[in-house]
């Protein structure tokens, strides 16, 4: 029988309206989790519900969102003016994001498209292209979301949970894996409060030392298709008041835990609770995954119009129901 990872209780964030095929791979994953801990799919807050009809000052009870994510054309060119870029050895551009002299210095690396002929054209995420527009539906659908599962679990009085999303991959081998390297946390008395087994990280994000074999201190790290959470985290968060001024979940947590790109993100959180994040990050060559190549993290997303499907011999397969809970 498949050893129970302790304590811990797992998530699968579903939104309705997926094809059928998305709503059996989430189903899939849910089968799979269930051998090693309680289950459930958790109905998402469909973004495009929250704006059909309805002014955005009501998007749902108790939720607001942060009217200042999108940086006007006049803040974008403000931060250009004030930036101080030196060449470097590997093209990419150093950024001095002092926007006033209010505004602490932050000292980080972007790779900035529309900056600098050596700057690098496939990082997705950048402040003049990713912040000069307003939160998108789906954005705030998912943050929403992602903060009713925190309620939920503080509310079950989880011990830890494992947030996924519905477009994950995984395989077998990752749930002894994930067992193995908790073990070693709870050996080495360790307090954490998030772990991040897939994530997006660009240029400016400087991770730390490894705690355990896979697991080291996370810098900024974006993504929130696979992490966990323990009691302290789920308490941290919710603290935080996020439901007061959302913005996309993947920017608010890394915030919480390291220097954020933008100056009024860090200013936003400067007095919230802080996380202590670790990342799942294998030494080494990796893992090679079928269709996928040389993966480094435990958990992964699938690319945008791809195959759905858990690397497994064995699948599980489920018929779709309205209300999953193991």
């Amino acid at each position: 029988a498949d050893e129970e990872i302790d304590g811990c209780r797992g998530y699968v964030i579903h939104l309705n309206r997926r094809l059928h095929q998305r709503r059996s791979h989430a189903l899939n994953i849910i089968g799979s989790l269930a051998c090693h801990m309680p289950a459930q799919l958790f109905k998402a807050t469909d973004g495009e519900d929250l704006v059909n009809g309805i002014d955005v000052d009501d998007l749902v009870e108790d939720y607001n969102l942060y009217r200042s994510w999108e940086l006007s054309e006049e803040k974008i060119q403000e931060i250009r003016e004030a930036a101080t870029k030196e060449s470097q050895s590997d093209g990419r551009v150093r950024v001095d994001m002092r926007v006033s002299e209010d505004i602490e210095d932050v000292d980080v690396e972007l790779v900035l498209e529309e900056c600098d002929a050596g700057a690098k054209p496939d990082i997705k995420h950048n402040l003049f292209k990713d912040y000069r527009r307003p939160v998108t539906p789906g954005e705030m659908g998912c943050a929403i979301s992602h903060h009713r599962v925190w309620t939920d679990a503080y509310e079950r009085g989880c011990e830890s949970v494992l947030i996924l999303e519905d477009d994950i991959l995984l395989d077998v081998r990752s749930w002894d894996e994930l067992r193995e390297e908790l073990k070693a946390l709870q050996a080495l008395e360790y307090e954490w409060d998030i772990i991040y087994l897939g994530r997006q990280i660009g240029p400016h994000t400087q991770d730390g030392e490894y705690i355990t074999t896979n697991l080291r201190l996370a810098g900024l790290s974006h993504c929130t298709h696979a992490y966990m959470l323990s009691n302290s985290g789920i308490h941290k968060l919710l603290e935080c008041g996020f439901h007061r001024f959302i913005f996309p979940v993947d920017e608010f947590l890394p915030a919480l835990y390291a220097t954020h790109p933008r100056p009024d993100i860090n200013q936003l959180v400067s007095n919230l609770p802080k996380l202590k994040a670790l990342a799942w990050q294998v030494q080494g060559k990796g893992r090679q995954v079928r269709g996928w190549g040389c993966q480094k993290a435990l958990i992964w997303q699938q690319a945008m119009g791809s195959d759905t499907g858990l690397d497994m011999d064995d699948g599980y397969e489920f018929e779709p129901q309205d209300d999953y809970d193991v």
